[in-house]
């Protein structure tokens, strides 16, 4: 038992450590475990080497952006249409009646 009595987590017991203990047994903790210093170079394999290059997950999230703004476009005008189709059939436009003039002929 440490802290006079205290008993600690780490121990099976009921006190969490102090500040200052968590964050040195924090530090300690890269020291304990390797960690590869460069994440970003990626290893072809040759299994891998004849196929193409996967595209990026933003490529694809644009890709399918785009295509909703496509397929909503299509989508809407496709009701512009329907609607007025519709509208056109319920209240057709009639052209006016062609006016007939009589002339007098001069006598």
């Amino acid at each position: 038992m440490s802290r006079s009595g205290e008993l600690h987590l780490k121990d099976h017991l009921l006190t969490p450590p102090l500040y200052h203990e968590a964050i040195s047994s924090q530090q300690q903790i890269p020291n304990q475990y390797p960690v590869l210093s460069n994440t970003h170079t990626i290893v072809r394999s040759p299994a891998n080497e004849n196929h193409e290059e996967i595209p990026s997950q933003r490529h694809r999230y644009q890709a399918v952006i785009l295509t909703a703004i496509i397929v909503d476009g299509i989508i809407l005008l496709a009701i512009i249409a329907s609607f007025t189709y519709i509208f056109v059939k319920r209240n057709p436009v009639t052209p006016p009646a062609p006016m007939t003039t009589t002339t007098k002929r001069p006598s």
